[in-house]
């Protein structure tokens, strides 16, 4: 038996294990994706994705922010409607891997795209928020779509209409858009005083 050269094994790259693991995670949802299974997919030992990835945890996180970073940009309109389209292009994104509704609870892939203030803290800011009103207006959107990416993973789960098709969604964004609406109101009513 020959000893295997450096030349014999599979060449790995962290971009690569991130996208089979997106792969695995589309094919079988979050319970499925697993080191194990990652390394047969990419036809490596376990072991050998360790040299990339810490662990599931990084690997979540990594795959979170790669999803994040993937949901396009709204088209210059007001913030209303930026918001509108933001919230159901983060619902399409996401829904397109089962169970990563739970990357957005656990992990924070909101916060920067790219290095790059991410299109809700672009949006947040054209609705007039600034320095802490910014960040606490930015948690509470944040706290939205997490909530609505774990209903809209329920749904799809039980074989229920998805969330993105439903008028209570339509009711709930307006909800969420009229609060931000009033909160930069009085910070702008607050600040002239």
């Amino acid at each position: 038996m020959s000893a295997v050269t450096q030349e014999d094994r599979p060449q790995l790259a962290r971009d690569e294990i991130i996208r089979t693991a997106m792969e695995l995670l589309r094919d079988g949802g979050i319970d499925r994706l697993t080191i194990r299974a990652l390394g047969a997919r990419l036809g490596v030992a376990p072991g050998a994705i360790y040299y990339y990835i810490a662990g599931k945890k990084e690997l979540l996180e990594e795959i979170g922010a790669m999803i994040a970073s993937s949901i396009p940009a709204p088209p210059l309109a007001p913030w209303q409607d930026q918001m509108r389209v933001h919230v159901r292009d983060t619902l399409d994104t996401f829904g397109r891997y089962p169970g990563s509704d739970a990357l957005a609870n656990a992990v924070e892939p909101w916060r920067l795209t790219a290095g790059q203030p991410s299109h809700l803290h672009r949006i947040l800011s054209r609705a007039g928020f600034e320095g802490e009103g910014l960040e606490s207006a930015f948690g509470t959107a944040t706290i939205f779509l997490s909530g609505a990416l774990r209903i809209a993973d329920i749904r799809r789960r039980t074989g229920l209409r998805p969330l993105i098709e439903c008028r209570e969604m339509d009711m709930a964004i307006e909800t969420l858009i009229e609060g931000l609406t009033s909160i930069a109101q009085r910070q702008r009513a607050s600040s002239t005083d």
